[in-house]
């Protein structure tokens, strides 16, 4: 069995869920109380992947950034080391798509060639937002998927981070 350490940046706006994706995925924990990132929070998971006969352990290392807004840039120096992003998104919030440009832009200025993932969180709620799947994966050769997931209700919390975790590996 092959080991490796795996990083991964979680970026998007303040209040999407960045935190709560995180916490549930490595604690399998959720509270409604919002707390504030400030910097850089890391949570570390062991897990073992397998796929088609191929198994894998794997540290991986998740790093919750502080949420970014409109003309807020995460320091680079964050993403260094880093083998995916996972961009979240609320789907209850229009500035959080206006805001996806920028956060594709940063990944592109660390290394176009790092895969990434668009989770629209908060999935349990009504959407105010409607994103173009087909074309961003055109546009975005390292994207690896779009996932609507819900922290609260654990919606697609695990395939996320699997299906992320899996294309730094297979």
């Amino acid at each position: 069995m092959k080991k490796y350490i795996k990083k991964i940046l979680i970026i998007g706006n303040h209040g999407v869920g960045k935190t709560s994706l995180a916490t549930r995925y490595v604690e399998n924990k959720f509270s409604d109380a919002y707390l504030t990132t400030i910097g850089v929070n890391i949570m570390k998971k062991n897990l073992i992947l397998n796929d088609n006969g191929n198994v894998a352990a794997v540290a991986l290392m998740l790093w919750d950034i502080e949420g970014a807004n409109k003309n807020q840039n995460i320091p680079l120096h964050y993403a260094k080391g880093c083998n995916a992003f996972v961009v979240v998104m609320d789907v209850t919030r229009q500035e959080t798509l206006d805001n996806l440009q920028q956060h594709l832009d940063y990944i592109y200025n660390f290394n176009a060639d790092t895969p990434f993932i668009v989770a629209l969180n908060k999935s349990d709620l009504p959407s105010a937002i409607t994103l173009d799947h087909a074309a961003l994966k055109r546009k975005y050769h390292n994207c690896v998927d779009i996932i609507a997931t819900s922290a609260k209700e654990d919606e697609n919390v695990e395939r996320l981070f699997t299906k992320i975790t899996k294309s730094t590996i297979w």
